[in-house]
């Protein structure tokens, strides 16, 4: 199954949209891509930007796979077609654990329906902008 993780915690938007917790949100994060991973599944991102719940999952499914090698890329990062290559650091140290699908468009707005229509399950965490 693959399950999309958006979302994001700005300061500018906690108000407008309820946010409580700032601090628990990567935590948060953190655990909803371990326990993707764990339970088998892809986790399906787009954006590596530190106040994004895609950044944190990720890091927590990296935790789970723990150095392990795959059968098969792991996380999906489907991004704007905008030449930016996220997680690079991290795709150099988990080899085969990532792979990219690129949207026909620059923004955000066409990729963020692609990432939807990519994934079996949805996980909205904070508030999902147009703008990651």
């Amino acid at each position: 199954m693959k399950v999309a993780v958006v979302g994001s915690w700005r300061a500018q938007d906690a108000s407008e949209w309820g946010l409580k917790s700032q601090d628990m949100f990567p935590e948060a994060c953190r655990q909803i891509g371990n326990a993707i991973m764990r339970l088998g599944h892809t986790l399906v991102i787009g954006s590596e930007s530190e106040h994004t719940a895609d950044r944190y999952a990720v890091e927590g499914a990296i935790q789970a796979i723990g150095g392990s090698s795959p059968d098969r890329p792991r996380i999906i990062v489907l991004r704007p077609n905008d030449q930016h290559v996220p997680f690079e650091q991290l795709r150099n140290e988990n080899p085969g654990i990532f792979t990219t699908r690129v949207s026909m468009d620059s923004g955000w707005n066409v990729t963020s329906l692609l990432q939807v229509n990519e994934a079996d399950g949805l996980v909205v965490v904070g508030r999902r902008s147009s703008k990651q």
